[in-house]
């Protein structure tokens, strides 16, 4: 019962929120087994707005898993790739991903604004939590007139780790830097993992 209500409150927010390139990790530095899928949602505040997520995972390999996220309400689309570099107690996974599009969400932003983002992030595990840290080069692309094209960079650092005995709810907590500001952002995610 308890995991129905923090669904629907998470579903409920998500159809309330709007984003802009995500900004959310959720996700350990452990790779899902080959051919396992995880699928979930997560809420995160990023000001000025909350943040909506949904998200899925699939194992390739024993060392490679790969994901995608829609950022709600439909405005940005994510795709990585984590490779597992080592295993244990500390786990270590390098990721690679980007998004792509629109600023719909943001406040006094024109519509016809779009984004194209690429990053690497490194993944590093303490028990049963988990940090990351994120370098993110933000492409800016006025979709009507074709300039004033810009590139910005924004440098994220992640920490998270199950909320309790249940490992499918996990909470985030990360510092966002933009312009030399430093922004804190928490968050919480649910996810569950369907097997072969």
């Amino acid at each position: 019962m308890k995991s129905v209500v923090t669904l629907a409150l998470l579903l409920t927010g998500a159809l309330l929120c709007a984003g802009c390139f995500s900004l959310t990790n959720f996700q350990s530095p452990e790779v899902l087994l080959p051919r396992r899928t995880s699928v979930g949602m997560g809420l995160t505040y990023s000001y000025p707005l909350p943040e909506a997520n949904l998200m899925v995972r699939y194992g390739l390999s024993d060392n490679v898993d790969v994901g995608g996220k829609l950022s709600l309400p439909f405005d940005a689309l994510t795709a990585d790739a984590k490779w597992q570099l080592s295993r244990g107690p500390r786990p270590v996974a390098l990721d690679f991903g980007g998004s792509f599009g629109l600023f719909a969400g943001e406040i006094d932003a024109p519509e016809d604004l779009g984004f194209i983002t690429a990053f690497p992030e490194l993944l590093l595990g303490f028990g049963r939590m988990s940090g990351a840290a994120r370098v993110m080069m933000v492409y800016q692309v006025d979709l009507r007139y074709h300039r004033n094209n810009s590139v910005s960079w924004v440098a994220q650092l992640f920490f998270g780790g199950p909320l309790g005995s249940d490992s499918r709810v996990r909470w985030e907590a990360s510092l966002r830097s933009m312009s030399g500001t430093w922004f804190p952002m928490p968050g919480i995610g649910v996810s569950y993992q369907f097997r072969p």
